[in-house]
């Protein structure tokens, strides 16, 4: 609702979703906004959801698998082969570890930038530190398990890429700024 339904005064409605966008002079449906980044902004909202919904399920699956193999190692009488038994610390931090990774995991498929990010950022540095510590013979993990992981690693980037893309193609940018209301010069009796 606006100046074009005769109610002087209300600015527009600042949230247009791409799907209901109509050109002003056509009335035909827009066209999707071009990406300012096609290498990782997409322009499928369709698309964009299945990342994030595969990301999602991913980062709980890898949250799943860590508990799981630290319940066996920790409680087990054999554990799992490969895997060092972990101490009383070592089986605290993967409890730890496995609740972040399903809490960064939920804002994934609730579409948050912010939680793909840093489900992403965690994955590469703790697995960093895992395989590092592992080359030096230090830690636990093994060296054969990094095709395994990069597998994952695919997972959340593309949720990010899903992630950004959604935002991107349900918050349009708005050169009217955040509260709806053009501040040009022609538009300057509505600031009053």
């Amino acid at each position: 609702m606006g100046e074009k339904d005769g109610q002087e005064g209300t600015p527009a409605a600042p949230h247009v979703q791409p799907e209901a966008a109509e050109t002003e002079v056509s009335g035909q449906p827009a066209e999707p906004p071009k990406s300012p980044n096609r290498w990782l902004i997409g322009t499928d909202l369709e698309q964009a959801r299945k990342r994030i919904r595969y990301g999602g399920v991913a980062g709980l699956a890898a949250a799943g698998i860590n508990f799981v193999v630290a319940v066996i190692t920790y409680f087990g009488d054999e554990g799992v082969a490969g895997v060092i038994r972990p101490g009383g610390g070592a089986f605290v931090f993967v409890l730890v570890e496995a609740g972040l990774m399903t809490a960064l995991s939920v804002g994934v498929l609730r579409r948050n930038r912010s939680a793909a990010v840093m489900l992403l950022g965690y994955h590469v540095v703790s697995k960093l530190i895992l395989f590092g510590l592992a080359a030096f013979g230090v830690g636990p993990g093994s060296l054969r398990a990094i095709p395994f992981h990069l597998v994952f690693a695919y997972l959340f980037i593309q949720s990010l890429r899903g992630a950004l893309t959604w935002h991107y193609l349900t918050h349009p940018f708005h050169p009217s700024g955040p509260t709806g209301i053009d501040s040009t010069p022609e538009h300057e009796e509505t600031l009053e």
